[in-house]
């Protein structure tokens, strides 16, 4: 029945006194990040579906990403991170500002840069192991 649901979003990370009070009476903890991220999970799935797969998608794209990764990527959407307590929170935070990113403009953002390959280590431990396989299969002498 979608007639029960809110017009809009619920920010269940900074919520009001009322909705503490009211989450507690029913068991719920506010202050837990493990539950704030589930009912944002369940509110994306119920107002939108498909935000639900795309939600999912993000999640997985950015779980390689280091805590540092993360914070670069918020403060560059100038989006206030001090209130995650660990990685998954500003997993979360991102994968929210991609998805609402993505509904205010209808285009693919990037969402983290690829890791550079270092050439050079690449070029010199290539290198190392041609003439160490040379060196013991003694084509070459000293």
């Amino acid at each position: 029945n979608n007639s029960a649901l809110p017009s809009r979003a619920i920010d269940f990370r900074n919520p009001s006194n009322e909705m503490i009070q009211d989450a507690k009476k029913r068991g719920i903890d506010l202050n837990d990040s493990t539950v704030i991220q589930m009912l944002e999970q369940l509110q994306a799935e119920r107002i939108n579906p498909d935000r639900q797969k795309k939600y999912d998608q993000l999640l997985a794209d950015t779980n390689e990403s280091s805590i540092d990764q993360l914070i670069q990527q918020l403060q560059m959407r100038k989006i206030d991170h001090h209130q995650c307590r660990n990685k998954s929170d500003l997993q979360s935070l991102l994968v929210e500002a991609l998805l609402d990113e993505d509904i205010d403009q209808k285009v693919p953002k990037p969402i983290l840069p690829k890791k550079k390959t270092n050439w050079k280590f690449t070029l010199g431990l290539t290198l190392f192991l041609i003439f160490f396989r040379f060196y013991f299969s003694k084509l070459i002498r000293p």
